[in-house]
């Protein structure tokens, strides 16, 4: 799928209908090559399919989605960027570590749309899906994030510690629902 030239930008916000029906956004974190090479092929294949039916759910219903990517480092992969193109609230957010909340972009970003919880997908979850995930709740923000979502480099598993630590702070989900029904429970 090609993006008219306007919609690579990632950069614009609606000014009507800031909150929606949802209340809800996605951060997406770093799925870029550099670190979708660092992945068993099985394990990105899986986060790949549930990623992109988050997104196209995301196109659908409105919800804003926060695309995180590293600084000098490649754009968020096609296969993704394309999908990215039927979302109209989404922005692409610089940042130089781990955590995405130290861009204010972020968290500006998430205010604009009047979000109170966020959805997790992307790399790596014991690093910057950990840490971003952590920066959210402090921000006042709920978290949750589903194992088919996040992966961690080079492991078939999430690590103990990253389940607990969205059990304890959190939601985790084994497979992710689909997102009306996230919505439902929100």
């Amino acid at each position: 799928m090609r993006c008219k030239k306007s919609d690579l930008s990632f950069g614009k916000d609606e000014e009507v209908n800031r909150r929606g029906v949802t209340g809800l956004a996605v951060i997406l974190v770093d799925m870029q090559p550099e670190f979708t090479r660092n992945i068993f092929r099985g394990v990105f294949a899986r986060i790949l399919k549930a990623q992109s039916r988050v997104i196209k759910e995301c196109a659908e219903l409105d919800v804003p989605i926060a695309v995180l990517e590293f600084e000098d480092c490649a754009r968020t992969i096609p296969e993704l960027r394309g999908l990215l193109c039927l979302v109209q609230r989404k922005r692409v957010i610089k940042k130089d570590n781990n955590d995405g909340f130290t861009n204010d972009a972020l968290k500006g970003f998430l205010d604009l749309y009047e979000i109170e919880t966020v959805l997790l997908m992307g790399l790596y979850s014991n690093a910057c899906v950990l840490s971003t995930a952590k920066s959210a709740v402090l921000s006042g923000f709920s978290v949750l994030t589903s194992e088919d979502l996040i992966a961690q480099e080079k492991s078939y598993i999430i690590s103990d510690f990253v389940v607990g630590w969205f059990a304890n702070n959190g939601i985790i989900y084994k497979k992710i629902p689909p997102i009306t029904e996230i919505l439902i429970q929100l």
